[in-house]
């Protein structure tokens, strides 16, 4: 797959499914607190999908935290998910009979760039009042954030030196400084898949 493709494939937006920055900015109150604020300079910021394929919509917003509220972030009893998805690998580029490991916690860093994502819950999806399951993403240098279908998905890495085949819904696009991939849940994770990186490394073609 050459970059002239994933950039097309990256390029796909989510069409009309897009939110008001207020809806957005009140669900990140009621999910995070005070803890995180949306990262409203960057566009898109924010965008909707079935990121962890139950039929229910979702919510992926890029965020910093808020000045003072790093102990916050970092509390291993808070009520989300927090963890780096270049450090999680993605199951198709497992050993045989190999499960996932448990989750490693890392620390946030001041003015570190984050993706919050927010699974939603019955009808009202991510707007939900019941809504319970939060992620914090490190996601440093990530721009042009997109949706994708699990068909735009497969259309766009059929040429991948290692193709990933468990998609069952939609994914995250994004671009991390010059690579071009993405976002897809894992196990009750989120691992970055980089389809044109050459070298080896985690869910990147020649990883073992």
């Amino acid at each position: 797959m050459g970059p002239a493709s994933i950039m097309l494939l990256l390029g796909l937006a989510a069409g009309s499914r897009v939110p008001a920055l207020a809806d957005v900015k009140d669900v990140l109150a009621r999910a995070y607190g005070d803890t995180v604020t949306a990262e409203i300079g960057r566009q898109p910021s924010f965008v909707v999908g079935d990121f962890n394929w139950d039929g229910v919509e979702d919510l992926a917003v890029i965020v910093k935290p808020v000045p003072g509220r790093l102990a916050a972030l970092n509390n291993e009893m808070a009520n989300w998910v927090l963890e780096d998805p270049m450090k999680v690998r993605v199951p198709d580029f497992l050993p045989r009979r190999a499960g996932l490991p448990p989750p490693a916690r890392s620390a946030v860093q001041a003015d570190e760039p984050l993706l919050a994502v927010i699974h939603g819950l019955g009808p009202d999806g991510w707007r939900s009042r019941q809504i319970a399951h939060f992620y914090l993403l490190h996601n440093a240098g990530a721009t042009a954030l997109r949706r994708l279908s699990r068909a735009e998905f497969y259309a766009g890495t059929k040429d991948a030196a290692r193709k990933v085949h468990t998609v069952r819904g939609d994914v995250i696009g994004e671009t991390r400084g010059r690579a071009q991939g993405f976002l897809i849940y894992a196990g009750g994770k989120y691992a970055w898949y980089e389809p044109t990186a050459a070298s080896s490394g985690a869910n990147r073609p020649g990883d073992r």
